[in-house]
């Protein structure tokens, strides 16, 4: 599963698998120059070093979201 967040101190939004999505107001991400949108594609598994930022969900989806847009 997958769901749209949006970083809520930073205004952005994002494509992230629902497990780098702790709870209803935060979300890990990860550290360093490493390529998030990769990551996110390829379901990885948030590692101990990603951080926690605020954030809420817009919108989640049951599949691969990337697939959608293929």
């Amino acid at each position: 599963m997958f769901a749209i967040v949006e970083f809520t101190e930073e205004e952005n939004v994002a494509v992230v698998p629902s497990s780098w999505i702790l709870n209803s107001r935060e979300v890990l991400w990860p550290p360093g120059p490493k390529d998030p949108v990769k990551l996110a594609a390829t379901n990885s598994v948030p590692g101990p070093k990603w951080a926690k930022y605020p954030a809420r969900v817009l919108k989640s989806y049951g599949t691969n979201f990337f697939s959608l847009i293929n």
